[in-house]
């Protein structure tokens, strides 16, 4: 069981693609019984283990574990340069710290 107890329903968003998930913090043994299992049952095994629902632990593995998510990157209002990060406020090309990034389509997670 995680000694992590965040209240039901608590959700985050995904780094990646800001994309709303779960909030869930498996405990590490968990995670390490999760190199034994077979690819298809991970989430079933979050689940049953740390108490949470099926989907989750689906969240979890599809945005933490796997980073199947595509990947979005926020433009600049200012220069439309390339952010690092989607919801960034500074841009590293024209240095300004209000840039008010605005999400570009999802990035292919290959090309980088």
């Amino acid at each position: 069981m995680s000694r992590f107890v965040f209240a039901h329903g608590t959700t985050t968003h995904c780094p990646r693609c800001s994309e709303q998930m779960a909030l869930i913090a498996p405990d590490l043994r968990t995670v390490m019984a999760l190199g034994k299992c077979a690819p298809a049952g991970r989430a079933e095994l979050i689940a049953e283990r740390e108490g949470v629902s099926i989907d989750a632990a689906r969240d979890w593995v599809r945005h933490s574990l796997d980073a199947a998510c595509p990947v979005r990157i926020g433009r600049c209002n200012a220069c439309d340069g390339a952010l690092r990060i989607w919801r960034a406020t500074w841009c590293p090309h024209c240095r300004r710290n209000d840039v008010g990034a605005y999400l570009a389509l999802p990035r292919d997670p290959g090309s980088h």
